[in-house]
């Protein structure tokens, strides 16, 4: 029986770790390729010089470059603490429930000091939670060091959670508590726990608004604002410069995806709600308004200008007030490494 419990307990720490591992193996390098098949040389030297002005760059090997400092950033060593942290909270709970199962069925010899039902019940759910989350992630290559440390602090709260939040219910429901909570998000988790707290103690909640100001932008649902949120961002202006780079890879979105919600989110600035008048008007965002910019500087500026007084007209924007408006949106730094990388 012992030799039973000690493989199954092996084998849920094994099921822990394996996409980690797997995914820090051949995951990273399969991104970065996908990063770098997404931008051009010229989009990789505007990325330095808007997004990392202090970093060394040399334009003559601007792949090479970029390689490198996405290497740094985002390579194997980042994931070198948070997961010896996830290893070393995930092995002493694992092995102590190991141990806590061993003694109820009257296997281990000495007797170790078995954790209660309520904890070994705990740390089940806070483990079901992390391995399904840690799969997924694998499954779409989003796993990030982040994600390791907020996984190791889900481990590491689950019982004193469990003890608090189980106390608010009946005891008899006590040990299915402390094993569903493991089926909600952390943050969710906390939230929890915050309103629990408030009622036990009487005391008047904060509001929590669900509204998130990047719904207003054309392909962006709940599930993708709080990702964006997880990385601090929640308003359309901080979305607009923020690094895409690193905004692709922290949230597992493609980068042609960020290119476009980044580029709404930089014409929203300017026009506000008026943005799906603009997408009507074929101007979904600042990449099209650059892209009009070039064409009144191009050669067929005839065409370019039949079509500027045409939006002009539909928008109902006096034509030099639009040409303003298409001179700041389109000049904007951000516009032009946007326009660069998805041209």
């Amino acid at each position: 029986m012992s030799f039973l419990v000690w493989s199954f307990f092996v084998l849920l720490f094994l099921l822990l770790l394996s996409p980690i591992i797997v995914y820090v193996v051949a995951g990273l390098s399969k991104r970065r390729d996908e990063i770098l098949a997404a931008i051009n040389k010229d989009a990789i030297a505007l990325y330095f010089h808007r997004f990392h002005p202090n970093t060394a760059f040399d334009p003559a090997s601007a792949t090479k470059a970029f390689r490198d400092y996405y290497s740094r950033q985002f390579g194997t060593r980042a994931f070198a603490v948070p997961l010896l942290l996830l290893v070393a909270i995930s092995g002493i709970l694992l092995y102590w429930s190991a141990w806590s199962v061993l003694d109820w069925l009257g296997e281990a010899v000495p007797k170790t000091g078995e954790l209660p039902a309520l904890a070994v019940v705990a740390i089940s759910g806070a483990y079901m939670y992390c391995a399904f989350d840690i799969i997924d992630r694998w499954n779409s290559s989003g796993l990030s060091p982040t994600d390791l440390l907020w996984l190791s602090f889900r481990l590491a709260i689950a019982v004193p959670m469990a003890y608090a939040l189980s106390s608010a219910f009946n005891s008899t429901l006590a040990l299915t508590v402390a094993f569903l909570i493991g089926a909600f998000p952390t943050r969710t988790l906390l939230k929890v726990a915050r309103r629990v707290a408030s009622k036990l103690l009487a005391s008047e909640d904060l509001p929590e608004s669900g509204d998130t100001e990047l719904l207003k932008l054309s392909g962006v649902d709940r599930k993708i604002a709080e990702c964006f949120a997880a990385e601090g961002i929640t308003t359309v202006l901080q979305l607009a410069y923020s690094d895409p780079v690193r905004l692709a890879i922290r949230t597992n979105l493609a980068f042609s995806y960020m290119v476009d919600v980044m580029s709404q989110a930089l014409l929203y600035i300017y026009v506000g709600p008026r943005l799906a008048d603009f997408a009507n008007a074929s101007l979904r965002g600042s990449y099209e308004i650059c892209a009009l910019r070039h064409g009144l500087k191009s050669e067929q500026v005839a065409e370019a200008e039949k079509r500027f007084n045409a939006i002009a007209t539909e928008l109902k924007y006096p034509p030099d007030v639009f040409r303003n408006l298409i001179s700041q949106v389109g000049d904007d730094p951000c516009t032009t490494f946007l326009y660069e990388a998805w041209g």
